[in-house]
């Protein structure tokens, strides 16, 4: 199956600028607790850092690219930020 049939678009990303096919979540933006809440992970909003283990509340995440810098939520605490590039 192709990129665009799945409802993706080609991409260059991370550092390397490698193509990717990128597809965006149905789910996107809407407010979680956990990962279970999403199709994908639960993240703090936007490019926020909270400390791990702090109770929070994050948005699902908007698409499958995984580069950048990001803070994962799981029941409701930050897990440690993590840069990929």
């Amino acid at each position: 199956m192709d990129c665009a049939s799945r409802g993706g678009t080609m991409q260059r990303v991370g550092r390397m600028q490698t193509l990717q096919c990128v597809i965006k979540y149905a789910d996107a933006g809407r407010p979680c607790r956990t990962g279970a809440d999403c199709l994908a992970d639960c993240r703090t909003d936007g490019h926020v850092a909270v400390l791990e283990g702090r109770e929070t509340t994050g948005v699902c995440q908007a698409d499958s690219n995984r580069f950048g810098c990001y803070t994962t939520i799981e029941d409701g605490k930050a897990q440690a930020t993590l840069c990929v590039d």
